[in-house]
């Protein structure tokens, strides 16, 4: 973005391509039954109409990167028997960390990066989140409270293809017709570091490079004060129903041992009778 931004380029080929078969472990149903291949590809262009990118947000905690990671991979890492024998050199994961960390950063990145934009969720109208996990997506759509007619989802079709995933998402919502000339579209993702970055694009061709883009000056009216509204008050119930939830989990957790305790012994063990010789 910051290139054609500043003029340094007028096209730019945007690649995301995953091969993580060779980094799964076939033994590990953590994670071999997640993944899969894929690759997508999008040209980037400026434009001079109000189509592109609208706003983005990004960010990370390294603190929680062990929780998904190769530690045998890169630069940290020693390659040698020893990291071969503990199986090092495959992607792990703690699925209940990610699925933690996955489930909150998804919500809040998306409402950030529409406040940027001055938009809200009504204003979208198709979310199309990273393809990690249907139970992830889940919630996190329940969260936001949007409809679930306005989220598209292929994960079943290809699995967790990673850096591959919004792109062939996007593309196979622009082939199913989900996607029109001027529509908004939101893309949230997640992965390791862990990191997390989402978008608001608004999908339509450009226009003849060589004509000069239109500046329009930023209006605060009262439109973008009842958009600030609402997006608080969504940020407020997101945070509620995660509050909620994340303590119903615990509470059940506690409980649990109550439960099964009925406070009677158990029953004697009843001997069996032998049948007398005639």
């Amino acid at each position: 973005h910051q290139f054609i931004a500043t003029g340094a380029y007028d096209n730019i080929l945007v690649v995301g391509v995953e091969v993580i078969s060779k980094f799964i472990n076939w033994e590990d149903r953590n994670t071999c039954v997640l993944f899969g291949d894929g690759a997508g590809a999008i040209i980037m262009s400026p434009s001079n109409t109000s189509t592109g990118v609208m706003s983005f947000d990004m960010g990370s905690d390294g603190a929680k990167g062990h929780h998904l990671m190769a530690p045998g991979i890169g630069s940290a890492g020693t390659m040698d028997y020893g990291m071969l024998d503990r199986k090092e050199q495959y992607l792990q994961m703690n699925g209940r960390e990610v699925f933690k960390f996955a489930t909150r950063v998804l919500p809040k990145s998306t409402l950030q990066t529409l406040e940027n934009a001055g938009m809200t969720l009504d204003d979208v109208d198709l979310l199309i989140p990273h393809q990690a996990n249907a139970r992830i997506i889940d919630l996190a759509v329940r969260r936001l409270g949007i409809d679930k007619e306005k989220v598209f989802v292929n994960l079943h079709k290809y699995g967790n293809t990673a850096a591959a995933s919004i792109p062939l998402a996007l593309i196979e919502a622009v082939e199913e017709g989900r996607v029109k000339e001027g529509d908004k579209l939101c893309m949230v993702s997640f992965g390791s570091g862990l990191t997390w970055a989402s978008a608001v694009v608004q999908w339509g061709q450009p226009l003849d490079n060589s004509e000069e883009i239109a500046q329009e000056d930023l209006i605060w009216d009262l439109n973008s004060i009842r958009t600030k509204m609402a997006l608080t008050s969504t940020k407020m119930r997101v945070k509620a129903r995660t509050v909620f939830e994340e303590a119903s989990y615990k509470a059940s957790a506690m409980m649990l041992p109550l439960y099964t305790f009925t406070g009677r012994k158990p029953p004697k063990k009843l001997k069996k009778k032998e049948d007398k010789k005639k």
